[in-house]
């Protein structure tokens, strides 16, 4: 489905929608344990973040598609293993499950982390027209700044096709998180996640 249709109000969309939920609830319950990361754009700037419409929309997608759709899974998954399966078992196992869809929300939208590769946004621009690269060094000196613009989309020459390569190549993660906005919160997020930070834990030697 395209990105957004999580949030239609379309009565016709609706069965998409509950699909979504039950995939997203199915891999919540997973053994091996598993984990949902779900981009939504802030479409605000961070400094108006708590009137952002979409952090409110998402909760409420969660709510009524993604939980119902956690509990009706533990249910049969603990009747196929003849486990106990109350309502307050349901209530914890589905609280810790949901614990586990991470929302990852860039303020104002994907663009204002990307940019902040700013040394392959600097040599794609460059390539490109050359006109942006003064901004780009801006960018550079105070990292909170791509979080306040309201359309970081329109700010560069540069399109969806090097997203990949601003995302891949060198990213600054370290100074981007020192900014203290959006990629901060959405990284102490990550870390808030206990079963996430045991698996990550996991995988070291």
């Amino acid at each position: 489905m395209r990105g957004n249709l999580w949030k239609s109000r379309n009565p016709f969309d609706r069965q998409k929608i509950v699909l979504l939920g039950r995939a997203i609830a199915a891999k919540l319950i997973e053994d091996p344990i598993g984990f949902v990361a779900f981009h939504v754009d802030g479409d605000r700037r961070w400094a108006d973040r708590a009137s952002s419409e979409n952090v409110v929309k998402f909760a409420e997608f969660v709510s009524t598609y993604v939980q119902p759709g956690v509990h009706n899974a533990l249910r049969r998954q603990r009747a196929r293993h003849a486990l106990p399966a109350t309502d307050e078992d349901i209530a914890q196992a589905g609280a810790a499950a949901l614990t586990r869809l991470l929302r990852l929300t860039p303020f104002r939208s994907i663009e204002a982390w990307l940019y902040q590769n700013t040394a392959e946004a600097r040599r794609l621009c460059q390539a490109t027209c050359g006109r942006h690269v003064e901004k780009i060094d801006r960018w550079a000196s105070d990292r909170g700044a791509l979080d306040e613009l309201d359309d970081p989309k329109a700010e560069l020459c540069l399109g969806s096709e090097h997203h990949l390569d601003l995302a891949q190549r060198a990213f600054p993660a370290d100074e981007v998180f020192r900014a203290n906005k959006s990629y901060a919160a959405a990284v102490i997020g990550l870390l808030d996640c206990s079963d996430l930070c045991a698996a990550l834990a996991r995988t070291h030697v």
